[in-house]
């Protein structure tokens, strides 16, 4: 007897601990309402930020309704503002690169190109003559071998400047390889993509709500530094509402997902906001012990979800709310 008044006792201070109110079941036969106290919740969202930085601007305060995008913050990154300019000023430099490329040699550049050959060829020729002339000297042993050489080693060069200047004038008019346009090509694509991802950042420090609701909280002020990650503010979505209740299992087998539900809260006395049944858990909240009495499976509790109407936003989250279920 004694281990029983114990054991009834330890399921007393678990229920309290959990935060568990136990039903009463009002009636019997087939008519009867259970009424159950719980609390008021609502949806809430962290609003948290991607990138780190110091809070410029605070644009909600607690209390303060909001609609979803709506800014709530605003970060200062003079790192990132500098890493656009950047971003914009090569990829100018690469698009330009690849206009060029495309449009092909200008007729200034082909002209310049046959000036060079034209060029390239009055210097072959008169080292040529310069050539046939020396070498008839040097077989009649006129000239010195070092001379000789000498006039070798000019044409030598000039013909190495012709060929030159003509593989030049070959590649202006044949225009750009497609190889080194598609190489071109790509490096835009690749600053383009880096372009976006710094856009997309500095995006980033702008913290805006993610639905319409209500600013519950916030966790800094301006000029505070935020690292990423941090927690700027919690907004709640009034309009969904519900309240949270224990039933025994002795009356879970009445109750079903739809099942309607009344309502009141102290601050709106006489008041019934409309409710149903959203969620009924598949598991018990706690259990006394392995090998269960008959009297024992009733402390048994389950947590049922009551959806409530709250489009006007007057029940708050943490109100104390009673619930009445009628059952048959």
């Amino acid at each position: 007897m004694k281990h029983r008044i114990l054991a009834v006792l330890s399921l007393v201070v678990l229920a309290v601990a959990a935060g568990v109110v136990l039903c009463r079941f009002l009636g019997n036969g087939r008519n009867g309402a259970i009424v159950a106290a719980g609390t008021i919740e609502v949806r809430e969202v962290v609003v948290t930020a991607k990138e780190y930085g110091t809070l410029a601007e605070l644009a909600a305060r607690e209390g303060d309704a909001v609609r979803k995008g709506q800014v709530l913050g605003r970060l200062y990154r003079p790192d990132l503002e500098a890493l656009v300019r950047q971003d914009r000023e090569g990829l100018a430099r690469a698009k330009s690169v690849l206009e060029d490329l495309r449009s092909g040699p200008r007729p200034q550049e082909i002209r310049e190109a046959e000036a060079f050959v034209k060029a390239a060829e009055t210097r072959f020729g008169l080292a040529q003559a310069d050539f046939v002339r020396f070498s008839a000297l040097y077989a009649e042993r006129v000239i010195a071998r070092k001379e000789m050489d000498d006039v070798t080693a000019r044409r030598d060069l000039a013909s190495s400047d012709l060929s030159a200047a003509r593989q030049r004038l070959s590649l202006v008019r044949s225009g750009t390889r497609s190889d080194v346009v598609r190489a071109q090509e790509a490096e835009v694509r690749r600053l383009e993509a880096l372009h976006r991802v710094t856009l997309s950042r500095v995006a980033d420090t702008v913290l805006v709500s993610p639905k319409d609701g209500v600013v519950l909280s916030k966790n800094f002020e301006e000029g505070e530094f935020l690292p990423a990650g941090a927690a700027l503010a919690t907004v709640a979505d009034m309009s969904d509402c519900w309240v949270k209740i224990y039933l025994p299992s002795t009356v879970l087998g009445r109750l079903k997902i739809g099942q309607e539900a009344d309502v009141r809260v102290d601050s709106f006395p006489g008041k019934v906001f409309r409710g149903r049944v959203r969620t009924i858990s598949d598991r018990a909240e706690f259990t006394p012990r392995q090998s269960l009495t008959t009297e024992e499976r009733a402390n048994l509790v389950f947590a049922v979800e009551i959806a409530v109407e709250n489009a006007d936003g007057a029940l708050k989250p943490g109100m104390p709310a009673d619930v009445t279920l009628h059952v048959d």
